[in-house]
């Protein structure tokens, strides 16, 4: 089952979705890269994400999504938009037989397309004005802002956000966690009883599935956005183990973390608009 708030924030959605929204599809995300054993489709921001790792990046996102929340409580009182939500995920490093965040990163969607930063939380050398500001930040976000919070399994997360930043985050009506709207939708189409749903579903999997979805909803429809065969598309999750305590992040590194966060902002309309 889901919390009862979840129930609230997808009828707003379903119904703000159908006056003048812009709704994150995932023809944005579908752009082919040539390989050499030909064309591979997979999942990718169409602009790399924006790394953050100085002071003065630290203030243009904070200003960036302090202009997209106080906007999206300005023009929307208790609705709610898809572009005005404020999607995070987060990667993490290994030492000593310590887990410690490694990187943050954060994705709305602007005139239909998505934005996506990965901002810093491992400085080398140690930086301890930037990381003051980084835990101002971050406190903003999760404590004091009216941000409507989109994660995946996010509780981990939350938990080693609270860590870093010394006080902890609740779980507040505000946070969605995609997962559990996508396994609870996936339950309903496939039966509650049915042995896929037997565990929760990872990221990969809800967007294969999802994507799926698309393509029979759009079968029939003369639509060039989509691929016929929406299966042959995939989320890549070839970095997630890799070094994320090495720096600079290789472009690889940057556009999994950033598609990672903005892709929640698809799953999120396809649920709710399924």
């Amino acid at each position: 089952t889901i919390p009862d708030h979840y129930h609230s924030v997808i009828k707003s959605l379903q119904t703000t979705s159908t006056v003048d929204s812009i709704v994150p599809s995932w023809a944005v995300l579908m752009n082919s890269h040539t390989t050499v054993n030909g064309v591979a489709k997979y999942l990718s921001l169409p602009c790399p994400p924006k790394w953050v790792d100085s002071p003065h990046d630290l203030q243009c996102l904070q200003s960036k999504l302090h202009e997209a929340i106080n906007e999206s409580n300005g023009k929307l009182g208790g609705e709610r938009k898809f572009e005005k939500f404020l999607a995070f995920d987060s990667e993490f490093r290994s030492e000593g037989g310590t887990t410690e965040l490694a990187t943050i990163q954060f994705s709305i969607f602007e005139d239909g397309l998505p934005l996506a930063w990965v901002v810093d939380l491992n400085p080398n050398p140690a930086d301890t004005v930037y990381s003051t500001m980084t835990c101002d930040i971050l406190r903003w976000i999760f404590l004091e802002s009216d941000a409507q919070i989109l994660g995946f399994a996010h509780r981990h997360d939350l938990r080693m956000i609270s860590s870093y930043i010394g006080e902890d985050i609740p779980i507040a009506p505000n946070f969605l966690d995609v997962q559990l709207l996508a396994s609870h939708k996936m339950a309903d189409d496939l039966g509650a009883s049915s042995d896929i749903m037997s565990s929760l579903p990872g990221l990969k999997s809800c967007c294969s599935y999802f994507l799926e979805a698309s393509g029979k909803k759009m079968n029939g429809q003369n639509s060039n956005l989509y691929d016929d065969d929406m299966k042959s598309w995939s989320l890549l999750k070839n970095e997630q183990c890799s070094n994320w305590a090495q720096r600079p992040l290789t472009a690889n590194q940057l556009g999994y973390a950033g598609l990672d966060a903005a892709v929640l902002l698809v799953l999120l309309a396809e649920i709710v608009l399924s």
